[in-house]
């Protein structure tokens, strides 16, 4: 009886041992892979805010910077700042503290007025900022402030600010949408501080287990992310298969089988969250997409003299925005400057720059610069040695009346010119790339223009092949471009791209056209 007794009780503890060593492997596994979800899901809201900061940041810079350049005019401040005034909470000012002291210039909205001096919890955080965007967290009159501070490059005096009221104890509603099944906390700096809650979905108490996290950076700018999940990302029974073996695995069979299902529900889970992922990157990717498209310009002028046409193909390869862009600023009736650039790299960063490039241009170009002072100044505005970074650009003057083009090259392909059936690409003085030297120079070449030419200005995404010479691609877009000689530009630039790219290229390809009508 006493063997019996001993048999029963080893029996009874190894069944135990196993029971309850299966149940500790389940629900680690299943709150392993429910942290793993919600941290994917922090990531994508991270992108989220990394583009929205990438965005303030440009439009404080212009705020300020156009602000300044009109001399502080009321109705050019009111057009810049009208895009950050998302909300009736919102105020937006542009600072001047070349005196030590900021002051406001102009202001709108609830928290900040022109005839009233800039509260005392801002102006040190005013006299500080930089040409990278910062935040912070300020009490002015019992109430709680968000403030976003940039500095243009070329006006360091003056500083765009935007202010937002936060009330961490009214929940924004989340009901829809594509993170609606989760609860979310935005926090100002690396730690989830409650004094610093910008924004919360579920209440100033803390979020419910398990949590995921990720951390936005930009500029100056660190937030932390926190996600905790409505209902469970596993699934019901998920979350309840641990207390299910445990339940039932006093007998080994039964234990083994009730492991063995929920090893293979696991899997099946494992399934469907990869195909959420993949429909999540395909929504990047269009977020991404749509991005660089807000970027580059709506619609290209209507010229009497020429006609102008585009194509923009993003690269195939990876969610992140390009850095390759083009414009065509009209100067008066007859003239128009053609513009076409590539940013080395890609995501946020390029794209910041890409659009730093790209109003830059377009601004010296309107106050009458000629494009060899453009690139000049471009120079000045990007270093390789601060960001890592640099671009080619080539600058197109056309004057529509005399049939002339002034080209400035900064380490850019040279476009192509044709005429008569025949394509020569206009080499002339080629300089280094903006941002590889703040004291590089830049000379032009003027090119007369037959009647009925055209001319095509593109990146490097259309002639570049891996292992393969420049000289090689030029030629082959030469051949394209004068295969068809009666096509309209529209069917030439689509020709060619088909052509040439095919079904997409693993860089950005932009392709430029301009035919005199004449």
């Amino acid at each position: 009886m006493r063997s019996f007794t001993r048999l029963s009780v080893l029996v009874l503890v190894v069944l135990a041992g196993l029971t309850v060593g299966g149940w500790a492997v389940i629900r680690h596994s299943v709150a392993g892979q429910d942290r793993a979800v919600l941290n994917t899901d922090a990531g994508q809201i991270n992108v989220l805010f990394q583009t929205s900061l990438q965005n303030v940041q440009t439009e404080l810079r212009s705020v300020a910077f156009f602000t300044e350049s009109a001399g502080g005019s009321p109705s050019v401040f009111a057009a810049q700042a009208k895009p950050l005034m998302t909300s009736k909470s919102n105020s937006v000012a542009v600072l001047d503290r070349s005196g030590g002291q900021p002051r406001i210039v102009q202001a709108a909205g609830p928290n900040l007025k022109a005839d009233q001096p800039l509260p005392d919890p801002l102006a040190n955080p005013a006299r500080q900022a930089s040409g990278a965007l910062s935040s912070g967290m300020v009490t002015v009159d019992g109430q709680r402030l968000l403030y976003l501070m940039a500095v243009p490059t070329n006006t360091p005096d003056f500083v765009g600010v935007e202010t937002s009221a936060v009330d961490p104890t009214r929940p924004t509603p989340n009901s829809s949408g594509p993170y609606s099944r989760v609860w979310v906390n935005l926090y100002n700096g690396p730690v989830a501080d409650p004094s610093q809650l910008i924004l919360t979905t579920y209440g100033a108490r803390p979020l419910p287990r398990p949590i995921g996290v990720a951390t936005t950076k930009f500029g100056a700018v660190t937030w932390l992310i926190q996600v905790s999940a409505k209902t469970s990302p596993s699934g019901g029974y998920a979350e309840a298969s641990p207390w299910i073996v445990l339940s039932i695995g006093l007998v080994v069979s039964i234990a083994m089988a009730a492991l063995v299902e929920a090893l293979g529900r696991r899997n099946r889970e494992a399934a469907r969250l990869l195909e959420e992922r993949t429909a999540l990157y395909a929504e990047q990717r269009s977020v991404a997409d749509t991005l660089q498209q807000a970027l580059l310009p709506e619609a290209l002028p209507d010229l009497p003299a020429a006609e102008l046409a585009v194509r923009y193909l993003p690269g195939v390869e990876g969610t992140h925005v390009g850095g390759d862009w083009y414009d065509m600023v009209p100067i008066d009736e007859d003239h128009v400057l053609a513009v076409v650039g590539d940013v080395s790299g890609r995501g946020l960063r390029a794209a910041s720059a890409m659009a730093a490039l790209r109003f830059a241009t377009r601004a010296y170009a309107l106050q009458g610069d000629p494009p060899s002072d453009i690139l000049a100044k471009l120079s000045k505005t990007l270093s390789v040695d601060t960001s890592g970074q640099f671009a080619t650009v080539v600058l197109v003057l056309v004057d529509l009346k005399t049939r002339q083009l002034t080209v400035v090259n900064g380490g850019h392909p040279p476009p192509l010119l044709l005429h008569d059936h025949v394509g020569d690409f206009i080499d002339g003085n080629v300089g280094l790339p903006v941002g590889v030297s703040a004291s590089a120079g830049y000379t032009a070449t003027t090119v007369a223009v037959p009647p009925g030419s055209t001319l095509l200005a593109f990146t490097d995404g259309l002639v570049e092949r891996r292992g393969e010479s420049i000289d090689v691609g030029l030629d082959r877009l030469r051949e394209a471009a004068v295969a068809d000689g009666q096509a309209s530009l529209d069917e030439l630039l689509s020709h060619m791209v088909g052509t040439l790219v095919g079904t997409g290229s693993a860089d950005d390809t932009v392709l430029l056209g301009v035919r005199w009508r004449t």
